[in-house]
């Protein structure tokens, strides 16, 4: 982000600062020259931490090759630190590359012996395939609010290994589908009521990097279509 490149523009530019000021400290003891001005400190210490060293400046006494050390080690942390911030923020994967379908299925409710059945669909937008993909699906009951009830959707085979393209999750409403009692509402009033939501949650990673790879969304009566 522009945010991290000017912390990072900064600290090096303090780190070139603060090492210049010690080398001008040091004068001749840091060079071969009889007396180190501050531009050639400052020099000295953009070659040192940029490790280019011509040879024409160059660390001649303990002094001056503790101050190069301790100038390296801290340019090498904070490489490492500020390439971190480039994996997290750039390269790891958007939760944004898996989309949930739009809308969900409530189907064969009127089927006397067939119990209904909900469906949506999860597809991929990236290249980069997902892997060791979990899908949990959640309902939240306000029908008894202040009461909220919190119960779990078992979906069909809800441990994908490797999701390439996009998958469709199957939740069968039979008699212990905490489902049911909505079913029976579709059936009676061929409508949803509309106290309830149910929250579909993929967890997987990316392949390559091993980042987590995470997205919500969410289906209430608005976003399930009722099937026959």
């Amino acid at each position: 982000s522009p945010t991290a490149a000017m912390i990072g523009f900064f600290d090096f530019a303090c780190i070139t600062i603060v090492y210049t000021f010690f080398f001008w400290l040091g004068g001749d003891e840091c060079t071969s020259s009889d007396d180190m001005s501050f531009k050639e400190a400052f020099f000295l210490s953009i070659q040192s931490i940029s490790t280019v060293g011509y040879g024409s400046i160059s660390a001649t006494s303990y002094y001056c090759n503790i101050l190069v050390l301790m100038q390296s080690w801290n340019v090498i942390l904070l490489l490492a630190f500020f390439t971190s911030l480039l994996f997290v923020n750039v390269i790891r994967p958007d939760s944004g590359m898996m989309v949930f379908s739009d809308v969900a299925c409530l189907t064969d409710l009127h089927e006397n012996n067939t119990p209904p059945v909900l469906t949506f669909q999860l597809c991929k937008k990236s290249i980069s395939p997902v892997c060791a993909a979990t899908i949990t699906c959640v309902l939240w009951d306000y029908s008894r609010f202040p009461s909220i009830v919190r119960k779990e959707i078992k979906v069909e085979e809800p441990h994908i290994e490797w999701l390439d393209f996009g998958v469709t999750s199957v939740h069968v409403v039979d008699s212990t589908s905490p489902l049911l009692e909505i079913a029976n509402y579709g059936r009676l009033y061929d409508k949803l009521p509309t106290a309830f939501n149910i929250l579909v949650t993929i967890n997987g990673s990316h392949p390559s990097t091993g980042a987590v790879v995470s997205r919500v969304f969410c289906y209430n009566c608005q976003n399930i279509l009722l099937g026959r």
